[in-house]
């Protein structure tokens, strides 16, 4: 038994050679340390499709700094069309005027 291994107690109580466990203990090593271009192929893999989901979320701020402010314009612009409708048709697509001629026409 080579001096740079020294002396295993626990041989004495498992039985198990040296030079056993040491090959045990390589090769555990080397099975958790796999393949070396796998692992940075996959850690490449991965900081792209971060960056692409980072990239992905920065651009979507812009589209809601212009579309937020554009929705709001639309959308007063389709209520104050609804109100003009209102005031030239007496028609009023929720139905509150529509309820109103026909109180107006019972009355009548």
């Amino acid at each position: 038994m080579p001096e740079s291994w020294g002396t295993c107690p626990g041989k004495l109580l498992t039985g198990v050679e040296p030079v056993q466990e040491r090959s045990v203990l390589q090769s555990m090593k080397l099975k958790g340390v796999g393949d070396l271009k796998s692992i940075l192929t996959t850690d490449t893999e991965m900081q792209s499709l971060e960056f692409t989901q980072l990239i992905f979320g920065l651009s979507l701020i812009p589209y809601f700094l212009i579309m937020f402010p554009f929705g709001m314009v639309m959308y007063i612009l389709c209520h104050c069309i609804l109100e003009v409708c209102d005031l030239l048709f007496h028609f009023d697509l929720t139905g509150v005027t529509v309820k109103r001629l026909h109180e107006s026409q019972k009355r009548l």
